[in-house]
C-alpha cells in the first residue's frame, strides 16, 4: 500500500512557479501558472491524448475538487452504439489532472476499427460539504493505424 504524503489542497487560488536552467547553469527561465481548487466537484478540460491515436489513448480531465467521486467514460460509435465503458473508482483520482487509459478495444476485447468515436466522461460524487455532484462532457476520439 502506498500512502501519499501530500494532503489535498484546500479550496482557493494557487500560483505554481517553476524555475529552469540549461545544463551549464545559464539562462534561467520561470514559468508561472495560476489554478483554482474548488469546493464544488466537477470536471473540466476533458480530452484524450494522443488524438488521433494508433493503439491506445488516455482520457484526461481536471478534477476541480477533492470530494469523493466516481468517473466513467462511455465510448460510442458515431451511429450511437455503445462499444465500451471504462470506470475509475471513488478515491482513484485527485484534484488536478487525471487519466483513464483505453486500449482501443470494445467490451468483447476486439480492436475497434479506424474512425471517429464519441466518448462521454461522467462524474458522480459528493462535494466537500456532503452534497451530491455530477458533471458530464462529450468529446470525440479518432483512431488511425
Amino acid at each position: 500500500m502506498t500512502i501519499d504524503p501530500t494532503p489535498p489542497l484546500k479550496p482557493g487560488t494557487y500560483l505554481f512557479t517553476a524555475f529552469g536552467k540549461d545544463v551549464s547553469g545559464n539562462k534561467s527561465d520561470t514559468i508561472e501558472n495560476e489554478f483554482i481548487v474548488s469546493n464544488k466537484n466537477g470536471i473540466e478540460h476533458v480530452m484524450n491524448y494522443p488524438n488521433p491515436f494508433k493503439d491506445n489513448t488516455n482520457f484526461t480531465f481536471i478534477l476541480r475538487s477533492a470530494g469523493q467521486a466516481a468517473v466513467k467514460v462511455v465510448i460510442y460509435t458515431v451511429a450511437g452504439r455503445k462499444i465500451r465503458t471504462l470506470l475509475q473508482d471513488i478515491g482513484r483520482q485527485r484534484v488536478g489532472l487525471n487519466a483513464i487509459p483505453w486500449d482501443g478495444r470494445d467490451e468483447a476485447g476486439n480492436d475497434v476499427a479506424n474512425g471517429t468515436y464519441i466518448y462521454k466522461v461522467t462524474l458522480n460524487g459528493t462535494n466537500e460539504d456532503g452534497t451530491e455532484s455530477s458533471d458530464a462532457v462529450l468529446e470525440k476520439a479518432v483512431r488511425s493505424r
